[in-house]
Order: structure tokens, then sequence, then C-alpha cells
């Protein structure tokens, strides 16, 4: 079918778009877990508000921290991005209960962090759940694999009760408050255990993710092919997983990993 005018220019208009994010994501002076946040947000993927601070600019963190803690009712966290990018890094959570010396204590933690470690450039300050809230939190992730021989093609995995997605790499399989499901090639998405007794997740609330991560699907396709392409491989060599929050109908989308 012949395009439309009006098509042809969105398509024009897009590509643009695109080879930008490409060019961004393929940015090496940048850390790839501030980049990875950018991409999410660059597509349209709901994340929560974040500050980055330079490694030379931290002077301000503890105002900064004052400033959001007195506008926001919710604690904050506070991870590092380093380049070269490092798995295992220590955060620090900043509570809205914490005394103005308890709160000095974890900030000159985070600076004695930084003196020692020259690899870390950026500081990521952004909200975090409130401890009261942790069990009505649901973490998840959802992992694309791409190619025509591959017989599972999507897995997403949640956890009810935790405040950090770290909780999924190290999840007991058995624990009542985690759940997989699966979608094989030409199937539907199905659950591939069944609910555990002393479960709290709902079956409304799995109901409810599913919807806003279809809702999101072409946002999440569109941050796979940036990375493809960033990385000069075709969308079937890299499996690409989206981790992400969900609370009170809310999602947010945390981090990529691939």
């Amino acid at each position: 079918m012949k395009k439309t005018e009006g098509e042809m220019i969105g398509t024009n208009q897009e590509e643009p778009a695109i080879d930008k994010m490409v060019k961004n994501f393929s940015a090496s002076e940048i850390p790839t877990k501030i980049k990875k946040i950018k991409l999410l947000e660059a597509v349209g993927l709901p994340t929560s508000k974040i500050d980055f601070l330079d490694r030379e600019k931290i002077d301000c963190l503890e105002s900064l921290i004052s400033e959001r803690l007195g506008s926001e009712d919710c604690p904050l966290i506070v991870r590092f991005a380093c380049d070269p990018d490092k798995l295992s890094m220590p955060f620090f959570y900043i509570e809205t209960t914490m005394g103005g010396e308890e709160r000095e204590t974890v900030i000159e933690k985070i600076y004695s962090l930084i003196k020692t470690d020259p690899n870390i450039k950026y500081l990521i300050l952004q909200e975090a759940t409130p401890t009261k809230s942790v069990r009505d939190k649901i973490l998840g992730r959802i992992t694309f694999e791409k190619g025509k021989i591959m017989p599972i093609q999507e897995v997403m995995e949640i956890y009810k009760g935790a405040r950090s997605t770290n909780v999924l790499n190290n999840v007991d399989v058995d624990d009542p408050n985690f759940r997989r499901f699966i979608k094989r090639a030409g199937e539907f998405m199905k659950s591939a255990d069944q609910l555990k007794q002393g479960s709290t997740i709902q079956e409304a609330e799995i109901r409810e993710i599913f919807n806003l991560l279809n809702f999101y699907r072409d946002k999440m396709g569109i941050a796979q092919d940036v990375i493809n392409r960033s990385r000069g491989r075709y969308v079937e060599d890299l499996t690409i997983s989206f981790e992400f929050s969900y609370r009170d109908g809310r999602i947010i989308f945390l981090d990529i990993d691939f």
C-alpha cells in the first residue's frame, strides 16, 4: 500500500530521532549505567525522578538531598555510575526518618567511597520505596530472547515484597512471592508454576503488569533496536532484559541488561 505524504514525513522524522539515540548510547565518555537510564527516558518509558552528579561536583550532594527530602514524601537512594562499568557496587538509602547526624554519617560514607574509587564518575540520586510500602511493591524483569530458532521468546519474573531488583538475581524459586512466566514460540505467555500457598501476589496485579508491559512494548522495542544498532549487531544476536517496579497501579522502568 502506498504511504501518504503525512506517513512518509512521520517516518522521516522518526529515523533521525533513533539515529540520535544510537549516537548517544554509543558515546564512550558516558558510563553505561547512565546511558541505559537516559535511553529509558528517551524512548518514553516511565522512570523515577533522577539527578546525576559528576564526581567533581558532589559538594552539592547534601543540599540536593535536603531539597528533595523537603519536597518529596519518600526516601532516596544513592547509586554509583562507574567507568568501566561495575556490576556489584554498594548503594545507600537516605530515609525520611533519619536525623541530621545519621544522614551526615551516610553522606560521609559516600564521600569516602568516591575518594577511594577513581572509577566512580557520577552519583545517581533517585526516589526509593518507603519501608512501610515494601510489602506492596512488585519487582520484575522481562527478558526478550530474539531469534527464530529460540524455543522461548520471552520470560517474565516478578517478586513481591522487596526493595531492590537485586532480589531477582538470587531468588529462591520456591519462595511463595516469586512467579515466573514464559512465552514459547507461537504461544501466549503462561505461568511456569502454580500460585504458591502463602503468596501475596494477586492475580489482578499480574494482569495489570501484563497490560502495562504490553502498552509499553513498542517503546521497549525501540530501546532494543537502539542497543543493537549501537553495538553493530542484529536484533537476533542479543538477549535484552528490562527491570521494572510496580506499586499502586504505577510501573517504573529501572534498568536494562544485555
